[in-house]
């Protein structure tokens, strides 16, 4: 079977929180895949994992402010947002999934992910009280009522600041791949 990742433009959004610390791992995951990836990280990522740590694994520039613009690129949330095949984000934080259900494009990683029409992913990252709390499970129906694919924390055992391992993310990354009705017929 031909690999759902191969060939497609995946934005990897990184959001500030312990789990920042795996998201290293995914993003090679879905370069040994055969992705496009550009990574866009949100105000304090770089705190856990500096932005050269994700240029390596690319080869391609690492976003790091709405502001980022270069001659003769494309305003970055719209050239980004178009061309993407997926929007992931891992970790993504309770502030995170706040931000994006409540339509907060104050970051460049938010920008993309409401203005994008391709699929979206987020890999939870928050403790037990946080992801249990009723604001966080609105923000969690209403981005699910959006067609949000939101993965859980893992539950028992798991440190906070944990979010699933890079398989479970990558098998979810190739399932919103999959049912995609735009995505080219493989």
């Amino acid at each position: 079977m031909d690999e759902p990742l191969a060939d497609r433009r995946i934005v990897l959004g990184v959001a500030s929180d312990l789990a920042a610390c795996d998201s290293p791992a995914v993003c090679s995951g879905l370069v040994r895949c055969g992705a496009q990836v550009d990574v866009v990280l949100c105000a304090g990522a770089e705190t856990f994992v500096p932005a050269l740590t994700y240029q390596a694994l690319t080869h391609r520039r690492v976003y790091t402010s709405m502001f980022d613009l270069f001659a003769g690129e494309n305003i970055p949330h719209v050239a980004l947002a178009g061309a993407a095949d997926l929007v992931l984000m891992a970790p993504a934080t309770g502030a995170a999934l706040s931000r994006l259900a409540n339509g907060l494009a104050d970051e460049l990683f938010y920008a993309i992910a409401l203005a994008s029409p391709a699929p979206i992913v987020l890999a939870a990252s928050a403790p037990p009280d946080l992801w249990q709390h009723a604001d966080t499970r609105r923000h969690i129906e209403t981005l699910r009522e959006w067609g949000v694919e939101i993965l859980p924390p893992p539950s028992e055992g798991a440190a906070d600041g944990a979010m699933l391992d890079v398989a479970e993310i990558l098998g979810a990354a190739r399932a919103a791949l999959r049912a995609d009705p735009h995505a080219p017929a493989s």
